[in-house]
C-alpha cells in the first residue's frame, strides 16, 4: 500500500511540476510578443513602455500568494484531510490554466494577472504531497520517498519547458499558438484531480479538534529566521542566493530573446538544458564533493561559481560558449542549493527538522516573489541586463557574506 501511494504521489507531483514548467519559456514571449496594456499604469506613467513592468508582475504574482497560502494549506490539511486540500488545489491550479488562455486570447491582463494568483494560491500542493509521504513512512525511510518526489519535481522543471515550447511553435503543429502550453498545462492539472480523487486514498483522515488558523505563519517565519542565533547566517545566505537567482531567471528569457533572436521554442530547450545539469549534479555531482571537500566548501564554490558566470553571461558571446556557461552555472546552482539545505540541517537539531524547513521554505518563498516586480521596474528604467547585474552583485554579496561567517558555520 505504501509502494503504491508514493507511486500516485510521484505522478500527481511530476504532472503538476510538467505544467509548471510548460509555460516558464513562454511568459517573457507572451509580454514581448502580445501588446497587454493596462489603463491605469498608461495613465501614471504615459511614455513607458509597459511590457517589462506586467512581466515582472505577472512572475512575480505565483510565488507572492503562494508565501502567503502555503502554511494555510498544510494547517488545512492536518484538520480536514490531506486527499480533500489536494484534490481542490489541484482543481483550482487547473482551473487557473484555462483562466490564463481566456486573459491570453481578450488581452486581459486583470483576468491573466487573478489566474497566476490562483494558481499561486493553491500552489501549497506540493507541501501537502510531503504531508501525506509523512503520513505513510517512517522517519528513516523518508529520505527516500522525498527523494523520488524531487525526482519527479526535477523531471517536471527539465521536460516542461522543452515540452511548453514546442507546443507554442506553429511551425510545428499549424494550431499551435502562444496559449497552447496554458491549454495543455491545464489538462496534466485536470489529470492530476482526476488521479487524487479515484486512485489516492486518505491518509490523516478529518479531526475533531477546533481549528485556529495562523494566518500569518510565513511572516513569523521570516521572524524565526532572523532571531535564529545558530542558523540566521545561512537563513540569509540562501535568501540573497535565491533572491538574486530569481532575479536573473526573470529577465535571462528576456535577454535570450532580445540579444540572441531565441524563440520560446529555443528558450524552452535552454531552460531544459539548464535543469537537466542542475539534477545531474544533485544526484550525482553533490554527494562526490561533499565527501572530498565537505559541505562548508561545497557552498563556498558553488556561490562563487553562479557570481562568476552570472557576470559572464552578461556578455554576449557565441552560442556554443553560451552553453558552456550555462552548464558550469547550473552545476555551481546545484552544488549552491544542496550546499545550504544539507548546512541548514547538520547545524540545527534533529527535533525540530520540519519547522526549520518550513521556516527555510518561507523565506525561499519571499524571495522568489520580490525579484521579478523590481526587475520590471529597473529594466524599464535601464535595461534587460541591469536586473541581471544586479543578480551577479547579490550573489557576490553572499560569498563575501558567507566567507566572513565560514568558521561559525557547522560541517
Amino acid at each position: 500500500m505504501k509502494s503504491r501511494i508514493t507511486s500516485i504521489l510521484f505522478t500527481i507531483v511530476m504532472l503538476d511540476l510538467l505544467g509548471f514548467g510548460i509555460i516558464l519559456p513562454i511568459l517573457p514571449i507572451l509580454f514581448l510578443k502580445t501588446q497587454f496594456h493596462v489603463e491605469l499604469l498608461q495613465q501614471l506613467f504615459p511614455n513607458v513602455n509597459q511590457e517589462y513592468i506586467l512581466y515582472g508582475i505577472i512572475v512575480a504574482a505565483y510565488p507572492f500568494s503562494q508565501f502567503f497560502s502555503a502554511p494555510i494549506l498544510g494547517q488545512l490539511s492536518d484538520k480536514y484531510g490531506r486527499k480533500k486540500l489536494l484534490f481542490y488545489c489541484l482543481a483550482v491550479t487547473s482551473a487557473s490554466y484555462f483562466m490564463a488562455v481566456l486573459g491570453i486570447r481578450q488581452l486581459n491582463f486583470s483576468l491573466l494577472l487573478l489566474s497566476r494568483i490562483l494558481g499561486g494560491l493553491m500552489g501549497g500542493n506540493i507541501a501537502i504531497a510531503q504531508a501525506v509521504a509523512a503520513d505513510i513512512t517512517e522517519k528513516k525511510d523518508r529520505t527516500r520517498v522525498y527523494g523520488l518526489l524531487g525526482a519527479a519535481f526535477g523531471i517536471g522543471f527539465i521536460l516542461g519547458p522543452y515540452i511548453g515550447g514546442k507546443l507554442s511553435d506553429s511551425n510545428l503543429v499549424s494550431w499551435f499558438q502562444i496559449d497552447t502550453p496554458f491549454l495543455m498545462a491545464g489538462f496534466l492539472s485536470l489529470i492530476s484531480v482526476i488521479v487524487t480523487l479515484l486512485l489516492l486514498p486518505e491518509t490523516h483522515p478529518y479531526e475533531k479538534r477546533p481549528l485556529h488558523l495562523r494566518f500569518w505563519q510565513s511572516v513569523i517565519d521570516i521572524k524565526q529566521a532572523v532571531a535564529h542565533k545558530r542558523l540566521n547566517t545561512l537563513f540569509l545566505i540562501g535568501f540573497l542566493f535565491q533572491f538574486a537567482f530569481t532575479m536573473f531567471v526573470s529577465f535571462f528569457g528576456v535577454l535570450l530573446f532580445k540579444r540572441y533572436d531565441f524563440t520560446q521554442v529555443s528558450i524552452g530547450e535552454y531552460f531544459a538544458f539548464a535543469g537537466l545539469w542542475i539534477a545531474v549534479t544533485q544526484i550525482f555531482l553533490t554527494k562526490f564533493v561533499s565527501q572530498i571537500l565537505g559541505n562548508k566548501a561545497m557552498l563556498a564554490i558553488g556561490l562563487l561559481g553562479c557570481c562568476i558566470m552570472t557576470f559572464l553571461l552578461l556578455f554576449k558571446v557565441e552560442t556554443l560558449h553560451l552553453y558552456v556557461i550555462t552548464a558550469i552555472f547550473a552545476v555551481t546552482n546545484g552544488l549552491t542549493q544542496t550546499g545550504i539545505i544539507s548546512l541548514i540541517s547538520i547545524n540545527n537539531d534533529s527535533s525540530s527538522q520540519g519547522k526549520i524547513l518550513g521556516i527555510n521554505a518561507s523565506l525561499y518563498a519571499l524571495a522568489q516573489s520580490i525579484p521579478p516586480a523590481i526587475s520590471g521596474i529597473i529594466a524599464t528604467a535601464y535595461s534587460v541586463t541591469t536586473p541581471i547585474m544586479i543578480a551577479g552583485s547579490i550573489m557576490a554579496l553572499s560569498f563575501v557574506f558567507y566567507l566572513g561567517r565560514y568558521r561559525s558555520v557547522r560541517q
